[in-house]
């Protein structure tokens, strides 16, 4: 092959990888396409100015009018040929140099290009897509299912954190700004909502490729449950392996995720999330705004007020609250009260209470069938305004929501009270206080739905109980109870040792550190509190130790009475988690019926029943000890509750500080 051949094949294949990776550029990268359009636009009209300005000004000098029109005509042409005519021109005028000539094409170039660009944003919209879905299988694939608000603001935060092909799929629209912006593909055909394994091969996703996460985020619930399920058998029929697959999903009951998760035998995704909304925002609450802020405690960390909660809204995300309020709001030395207003409480309540009978037999809950904007409710507020802790309004409905939240802040500052009001919606939580700007938190977020530090405490706490073995692969084979279990602890002792100053580098301002004088709820620190344990200046109670020291100083503060008042409230929190899960106290009757089951087989646990949902253990502190002794002569075991409880605080608890510390809580 001659030189010469040899130089044409080198500048056919340059040329060939320019107009790949034009093509390539305009297709993916939509998002800058637009802006460089426009620079381009502006670069070759200012080039085609000084080139065929100086052309025809050579030409017509002696009718300048003539040059002027000639030279905004050709400007105009010079977006719709090649400009081989006019180059000799231009360098016989400007030189005949390198520099010319390359300046010559490369204003040519960028007319192309915003000429091309402009035609494909404009009409080529299905030309994009056949190449963008060619192109998804030279990346991971973020599929969402569902079309809404949120989804679509999620998407495009995926898009913005990752290099990832997004797929929509629904009946919904998705704007063609942001499909412009993160170059989304959109479907709504049978085949694409229906998950076949048609859709699969169309989107490349076959054995060995990259990852595929499923995001069944739409406002059905069940939808996005029968669309999971598809999902699973096509990738199943594909031979996709679990391991480059994850799903994120919202559901009616968080415990669908353990049979949609890859097991042994049972073909699933290998990681799942699934979230229910009324769980999630009723959780966030919590973990936001800890009811243990609200509560005044003494230098042995013991409560020394009660916890009253109002609550306005008694729907599903009302009833969830209940339950979590349940299980986080008990503390050795307090007292729970819960007073509900609900106008149609009578025709609502029925399932909650056959669900959960254990709340209402053993906590002060009481309901009223009232209008939160009613006298009645505004009288009351009036006369609770002093004892009133923790306000809630669960109504479903945010324009009567905030009605009611401000309302109730006026009728409070009346009373020189100055308490915040909690919205909660599914998508939301909003904070409004007196002459304050409100607060909103989002409960559908990326790092909410996809990050990993929601659950990492539960995940470590789950690790602490299963011992050796990854803790990954552990919590994904968790079941619900168990899961839900580590939520709840982790939960709260988060809050309990934020409030009493237990964390390291704790940025909370209303904190109480064991051997200091009591602190109540809004009250700054001063002086007594030990300068060990703050760091310098005005900042929040710290300890200023490293990772090791750390874990030593909070062994060395939770013993003693410290200790024990931990863990009696460790054991309320316990009775007040299995009462919300549906649990009842067991009977003599009924233990005596379990102890001779396991007598006939060892395996059963005597004071656990969880087919019936009863436990032995839901009694007073005082009679673990009793109830210890009777479970050991039986077992032949050395069980010892009340130990129990106080090593699962300290093993919890040192849990927590270490991970605040790395930062990875």
């Amino acid at each position: 092959m001659t030189s010469v051949d040899m130089s044409s094949v080198v500048i056919i294949l340059v040329a060939a990888a320019v107009f790949l990776a034009l093509i390539v550029w305009f297709t993916v990268d939509v998002r800058h396409v637009k802006k460089w359009t426009g620079i381009s636009f502006l670069i070759a009209i200012a080039g085609g100015l000084i080139i065929y300005g100086a052309i025809d000004a050579d030409q017509f000098k002696d009718m300048p009018v003539i040059a002027v029109l000639r030279t905004v005509v050709h400007v105009g042409r010079m977006f719709g040929n090649a400009g081989d005519g006019s180059h000799d021109a231009f360098v016989g005028i400007v030189g005949d140099s390198i520099f010319t000539s390359m300046f010559y094409w490369l204003v040519h170039f960028f007319a192309y290009y915003s000429v091309v660009s402009a035609l494909v944003l404009a009409i080529g919209k299905d030309i994009v897509k056949i190449f963008r879905t060619w192109l998804l299988r030279f990346r991971d694939i973020e599929l969402i299912y569902g079309i809404n608000d949120d989804s679509i603001r999620l998407g495009e935060t995926l898009a913005r954190n990752r290099r990832i092909s997004l797929v929509f799929v629904g009946t919904g629209s998705v704007p063609d700004s942001l499909v412009n912006r993160t170059g989304a593909l959109v479907y709504d055909d049978p085949e694409a909502m229906n998950a076949g394994p048609s859709f699969l091969k169309r989107m490349s996703v076959k054995k060995g490729t990259a990852k595929i996460r499923i995001s069944a985020l739409s406002m059905d619930d069940e939808a996005n449950y029968s669309y999971a399920v598809r999902m699973r058998s096509s990738l199943k029929e594909t031979d996709i392996s679990p391991s480059n697959t994850e799903l994120v999903m919202f559901a009616r009951a968080a415990s669908l995720g353990n049979e949609l998760q890859n097991f042994e035998d049972n073909y699933g995704y290998g990681s799942v999330k699934v979230f229910d909304r009324r769980e999630l925002a009723s959780r966030l609450l919590f973990r936001e705004h800890p009811i243990a802020d609200v509560i005044t405690f003494d230098d042995k960390g013991r409560a020394m007020d009660d916890a009253h909660i109002l609550m306005v809204g008694f729907g599903n995300i009302g009833q969830e609250m209940l339950r979590r309020i349940v299980a986080l709001g008990q503390f050795e030395g307090s007292t729970l009260h819960v007073h509900i207003f609900d106008p149609a409480i009578d025709k609502i309540d029925g399932y909650f209470k056959a669900r959960y009978p254990g709340l209402l037999d053993n906590y002060d809950i009481s309901f009223k069938a009232a209008d939160a904007r009613s006298s009645i409710y505004t009288e009351y507020v009036r006369e609770e305004a002093e004892n009133l802790k923790y306000i809630i309004i669960a109504t479903g409905n945010e324009s009567v929501g905030n009605e009611i939240a401000y309302g109730t802040i006026d009728i409070l500052a009346s009373c020189g009270i100055y308490l915040p009001v909690y919205q909660c919606y599914y998508d939301k939580i909003i904070r409004n206080h007196y002459k304050d700007e409100c607060i909103v938190t989002k409960v559908i977020d990326d790092e909410i739905l996809y990050g990993t530090k929601l659950d990492a405490i539960s995940k470590e706490i789950n690790h602490f109980y299963y011992g050796e073995g990854d803790a990954d692969e552990q919590w994904k084979r968790c079941d619900y109870f168990s899961r839900m279990s580590c939520n709840a602890s982790a939960d709260y002792l988060l809050g309990l040792m934020n409030r009493l100053g237990l964390m390291p580098a704790s940025t909370k301002s209303e904190k109480l550190v064991a051997g200091s004088s009591s602190i109540k709820p809004n009250e700054s620190e001063d002086e007594s509190i030990p300068s060990k344990f703050m760091e310098s200046g005005d900042e929040s109670l710290a300890y200023k130790t490293s990772n090791c020291e750390i874990s030593n100083t909070i062994s060395d503060i939770i013993s003693g009475e410290f200790l024990e008042n931990l863990a009696k409230s460790e054991h309320l929190r316990w009775m007040g988690f299995h009462y919300s899960m549906g649990y009842q106290p067991m009977t003599k009757k009924q233990i005596d019926e379990r102890v001779r089951l396991y007598q006939k087989d060892s395996s059963v646990r005597i004071l656990k029943d969880v087919e019936h949902k009863r436990h032995g253990c839901l009694v007073p502190w005082d009679d673990l000890d009793e109830l210890s002794d009777f479970e050991n002569s039986y077992t032949g075991k050395n069980v010892d509750y009340k130990q129990m409880d106080r090593e699962n605080v300290k093993a919890v608890c040192k849990i927590i500080s270490q991970m605040i510390d790395k930062g990875t809580a």
